[in-house]
């Protein structure tokens, strides 16, 4: 879920969060819908644009949750998307989008004026939907994208053949800089999340800084749990949070589904590979266990002449 991308990381620095004071919700866990610029780094200031996507995703209690189905609306109360049953330690929902090259083109397949619901049917009994969320995009000129690309620097890999070559043995730092960080509307919130995960397995390691600008992290080899030898797949995302879903004339509760977060945010995310390596030691043994083995039949074929 793209609500997992960034959102989460919202989820655990507690920002925006619903209240938590009542018993929470025992099948819906997080709500949000991104709108997303994607862009793909090679080299250590390689950097191309993706595309523009959409996405909505409605996170599942677990364990024993149960979301009967969701429907999403878009302005003009048509339909964008529709869920399917899905119950505990499933993913939820989530709502996909195509992609779009140009700014222009994604405006308006999905215009920033309007309403955009999310109707959701839990194991409540009674007529569904059981929960609307309504997001309203601002329309002001600062709550957008932000400006900056991120760019990952990495103090102690190298990037070779548009991956990044990480010795995983050793602590690593990274750094970055989201030039416009806090120049959005004054209500909007601001973050930066870094996730690897391999494949579709999980995540591997998770960074996330909301609320302050942070321009960088260090990731201890108590922090992760990569092995030498696999490739990941990461992502560094500069993000804003412009609306909670809350106080919204069609959101019912407008209180919020009690212990789950809901935000609608815009969303820069670079993405890149890593190759986890083991320290250049490890290569000298290598090639100095290489040499010992290769010695007597360089011995015989030398002696035979």
């Amino acid at each position: 879920m793209k609500l997992r991308e960034f959102g989460l990381g919202f989820v655990a620095v507690g920002v925006l969060s619903l209240s938590v004071f009542a018993q929470t919700d025992p099948d819906v866990k997080d709500v949000g819908m991104g709108r997303r610029a994607t862009y793909l780094q090679t080299g250590a200031s390689t950097v191309t644009f993706q595309h523009y996507d959409f996405s909505v995703g409605v996170g599942i209690r677990q364990p024993g949750g149960v979301i009967n189905g969701v429907q999403v609306f878009g302005p003009g109360s048509s339909v964008i998307g529709n869920g399917v049953t899905a119950t505990g330690y499933s993913s939820g929902f989530e709502y996909q989008s195509g992609t779009y090259a140009s700014l222009g083109a994604f405006n308006t397949a999905f215009p920033v004026a309007g309403s955009y619901v999310v109707n959701i049917d839990t194991s409540i009994a009674g007529t569904p939907p059981d929960y609307v969320v309504e997001y309203l995009w601002p329309t002001n000129a600062t709550s957008t994208f932000p400006t900056t690309m991120p760019v990952l620097t990495s103090l102690g890999g190298y990037w070779s053949g548009g991956s990044l070559y990480l010795d995983v043995t050793q602590n690593q730092s990274f750094t970055w800089s989201y030039g416009d960080y806090g120049l959005g509307s004054p209500t909007d919130v601001d973050g930066i999340t870094l996730e690897i995960e391999l494949s579709m397995s999980g995540n591997v390691f998770d960074y996330s800084s909301i609320g302050s600008n942070s321009t960088g992290t260090t990731m201890t080899t108590a922090q992760h749990t990569m092995v030498v030898g696999q490739t990941y797949n990461a992502k560094l995302s500069f993000g804003r949070i412009v609306d909670d879903g809350l106080n919204n004339p069609n959101s019912s509760p407008q209180s919020g589904i009690v212990g789950a977060e809901s935000i609608a945010y815009y969303l820069n995310s670079t993405s890149f590979t890593i190759v986890a390596i083991p320290e250049p030691s490890t290569y000298a043994l290598m090639a100095v266990g290489l040499g010992l083995v290769a010695l007597p039949w360089l011995r015989r074929r030398f002696s035979r002449r």
